[in-house]
């Protein structure tokens, strides 16, 4: 999020910085809550004293409530001080992790739940979940001790998977005194324990004298929401939104406001002409591209794709039970009751913060001061307003799903199709297609819904026979180069497009061909497959329809769309700084994978697909601690010191292998690409989708520069994940911008924090008055 403010004060002119060199740092990614590794940032200098602002500081004494807040929301904050183009710059680089904004607004801002014993009447709860243990000769307060220290000592388990769990004190005498001793029984809900007790009666039935008590969340209405929308309540956003707003009074009471409410008060401040100071204010944030800067591109001259290719229909069922028996079509609009999409940080959850963030702000300002500037999802936005704005785009121009048509009435069970006679969608929950979104459900089913079968190696394998020159990793360069820099068309004829190709071009299949044993003679059974479209909204490279930047011609991706137009500005050594970043940010990604991604996220999916023994017998829930341990616990084995699991020995290709394993990819046999080679391409795909975030926010912070007249100071404030902000910093570093000068280097806040830690940040004065900045010395 760019919160854009210039005004008119003149200020030393930092001169432009070098171009960038290779001494990026490798990139880093944190997705969620850091759990208990928590540290200070120690290496931060001192806190500097206020008398190193000048006497030259502007503008009146800020109102004393305005200057007591704390904000609720980065995890971080940095500042840097630089030039830009002409115009002297602030950065202000905002990390934050993807909370929930119910999280966000617990008491003193502190996100993990509060949990404790609730007693409960009625003997509903006594037989719910699995029995884990049970002990005798117990007080009440004795066995509350106990059974919350066996939850907490779970450690396979988040708080939110034992919430629900059932204690239940079992008493021989009718009416028991404080100090009466019993039988206590301990139940989870949903899941096998990891340490299951074999001696536990399952059928055991407690006597009427009993006392039952439920682990639940202290916060009582964030507890009701969760549990609502675990039974699969439609919460509308206007609902959530209107819950959050009563919590942010309980807030604001402690002197604590949130993110949302810190960035309105400082737009709507300086706009106001009493303060001798006129400002513009834009804001960019990490979420959907609006569907103004699009339409949708149809090329009468390109086949659609037909039905997927043997080796695509020929993958096997999908792993997961949780992912549901039939296609999510509900809105986006409303909170979604899939926990897949719950844990998805890229903003397809209206509870999470940056979509909260967006909706407020979009209401509070005017439509040319909001840029969002992820791109990953395009078209399949998660705010229902901008939803309805895409759905307006869905003319005939869009082309139905040409399996779909094929098999409509061949398989029983297939949806029919979605046009009615007016060549209107039928289904408003359709996603418009897109070459980013496309591409962006590699990293939606790499960290999260691992088990629903997708595959891009047919697709890369399409890279290989339409551009012989090179290396596989230099075609997959060439053409990702040409999708986000150049035109599509340029990128698409790097592909081998004829009739039989295409089928290729698809990474899932609504039908699936069971395996057919080579004795029998009947044809080979086919079926219906899950639908799981809320997860991989383009089924197919959008070669014949397609969201482009609006009125691009030759038609170009929408970041390509934002290349030209600075290019034609006068940027053009920006873009070339910026695009050299990206692609040596995505080359440092995959040279390494295992070690490059420091959030372990890649090194957890190659442990699932090709050492998948060795990944259900260890803890993965914090993938980052798995990269440089010797000795990994067993958890079949727990107490035996013996039966470990050395993983620092297991290695991952680089980029060059990998593509030329992916390539090596034969799909004429009919049978599908194996697991190793399915994870290494959604690897391969998503180490240029996420650069691409971090790429997007850069040229973005130049286009809205260029918009500001010459010779204003302007104050940029950036937030986005805390995989993003280091990558960041270190491009404008390399551009001239500098932290010196201001307290403490510019930094507040913490990388890693712990989940009992309060998130309430104490801004320093620089942070209340951006004017300050640029009167350090």
């Amino acid at each position: 999020m760019v919160l854009a403010t210039s005004i008119h004060s003149p200020s030393p002119r930092i001169p432009f910085g070098p171009q960038l060199t290779g001494a990026q740092a490798a990139p880093s990614r944190s997705k969620g809550s850091a759990g208990e590794l928590g540290k200070k940032c120690n290496h931060r200098s001192p806190m500097k004293k206020k008398s190193e602002v000048t006497a030259g500081s502007p503008g009146p004494a800020l109102a004393a409530s305005e200057q007591g807040f704390k904000v609720c929301g980065p995890d971080s904050i940095q500042t840097l001080v630089g030039s830009l183009l002409g115009r002297s710059v602030a950065l202000v680089l905002c990390s934050q992790t993807h909370h929930e904004v119910m999280d966000l607004t617990r008491e003193e801002g502190v996100v993990m739940p509060q949990h404790d014993w609730v007693l409960v009447h009625g003997s509903m709860h006594l037989n719910v979940g699995t029995v884990i243990a049970t002990r005798d000769n117990v007080t009440i307060k004795t066995a509350k001790a106990w059974g919350a220290a066996l939850l907490e000592s779970d450690a396979h388990f988040s708080e939110q998977a034992l919430t629900g769990s059932v204690l239940t004190v079992c008493f021989e005498q009718a009416s028991p005194g404080k100090e009466s001793r019993g039988k206590a029984q301990l139940r989870c809900p949903d899941r096998q324990s990891r340490r299951p007790r074999q001696d536990v009666d399952q059928h055991w039935t407690p006597p009427t004298a009993s006392r039952c008590f439920v682990w639940s969340d202290l916060d009582e209405e964030a507890q009701s929401f969760a549990h609502r929308r675990k039974l699969g309540d439609k919460i509308s956003q206007s609902e959530h939104d209107g819950i959050v707003a009563r919590r942010k009074l309980a807030l604001r009471a402690k002197g604590i406001e949130l993110l949302d409410d810190w960035l309105i008060r400082h737009t709507t401040k300086y706009e106001d002409p009493q303060k001798g100071t006129k400002c513009r204010v834009e804001v960019l944030l990490e979420a959907d591209v609006q569907a103004c800067e699009l339409e949708l591109h149809g090329d009468q001259n390109m086949q659609a794709a037909p039905q997927a290719h043997k080796c695509i229909q020929s993958i096997e069922t999908d792993s997961d039970s949780d992912e549901g028996d039939k296609d999510n079509n509900e809105k986006p609009g409303a909170v979604s009751t899939d926990p897949h999409r719950h844990s998805f940080s890229i903003a397809n959850s209206g509870a999470s913060i940056i979509n909260y963030v967006l909706r407020r702000l979009s209401k509070q300002l005017l439509p040319d001061k909001l840029w969002p500037v992820d791109a990953r999802w395009l078209g399949n936005p998660s705010d229902e307003e901008m939803w309805a704005k895409f759905q307006d785009m869905a003319t005939t121009t869009s082309r139905d799903d040409a399996e779909l048509n094929e098999f409509t009435k061949t398989i029983p069970g297939m949806p029919a199709s979605s046009r009615n006679k007016k060549g209107k969608k039928k289904n408003a929950a359709s996603s418009l297609p897109s070459w980013e979104a496309f591409f962006g459900a590699a990293s939606q089913n790499l960290y999260y819904t691992p088990g629903t079968k997708m595959d891009y190696t047919p697709f890369l394998t399409l890279l290989k026979l339409g551009f012989d020159e090179g290396s596989p990793a230099d075609a997959i360069r060439g053409f990702f180069q040409d999708l986000y820099f150049g035109t599509v068309p340029s990128a698409v004829a790097r592909l081998k497009t004829g009739s039989e190709s295409l089928s290729l071009t698809r990474v899932r299949s609504m039908i699936q061909r069971l395996p057919q044993d080579p004795r029998e003679k009947h044809p080979a059974i086919i079926r219906h497959r899950v639908g799981v479209k809320h997860l991989i909204p383009v089924l197919a490279a959008p070669v014949d329809c397609y969201l482009k930047a609006r009125g691009s011609n030759p038609p170009r991706t929408w970041i390509s769309g934002m290349v030209q137009r600075l290019e034609s500005a006068g940027a053009r050594d920006l873009v070339a700084a910026a695009r050299y970043w990206y692609m040596d940010g995505v080359e440092r990604l995959l040279q390494d994978p295992k070690y490059g991604d420091k959030s372990g996220e890649y090194f957890r999916a190659f442990l699932r697909e090709c050492h998948r023994e060795i990944h259900d017998d260890i803890d993965t829930l914090r993938p980052e601690t798995l990269l440089f341990r010797l000795r990994v616990p067993s958890l079949r084995h727990p107490t035996n010191r013996r039966k470990f699991h050395d993983v620092r020995r297991i290695l991952m290709p680089n980029f060059e292998t990998a593509a030329a394993e992916v390539m090596g990819f034969d799909p004429s046999s009919g049978a599908p690409a194996s697991r190793r080679q399915r994870v290494l391409s959604k690897i391969i795909v998503d180490a240029f989708q996420l650069r691409m975030v971090g790429l997007s926010a850069i040229l973005r912070i130049v286009e809205r520069t260029l918009a500001s007249p010459a010779g204003l100071q302007v104050v940029l404030i950036l937030c986005v994940g805390g995989d993003h902000t280091d990558t960041l910093g270190n491009f404008f570093r390399s551009q001239g911008f500098t932290d010196k000068g201001l307290p403490s280097r510019g930094f507040l806040g913490k990388e890693r924090w712990l989940d009992s830690e309060s998130r309430a940040l104490t801004l320093p004065s620089y942070l209340h008055d951006f004017r300050e900045m640029f009167f350090v010395r």
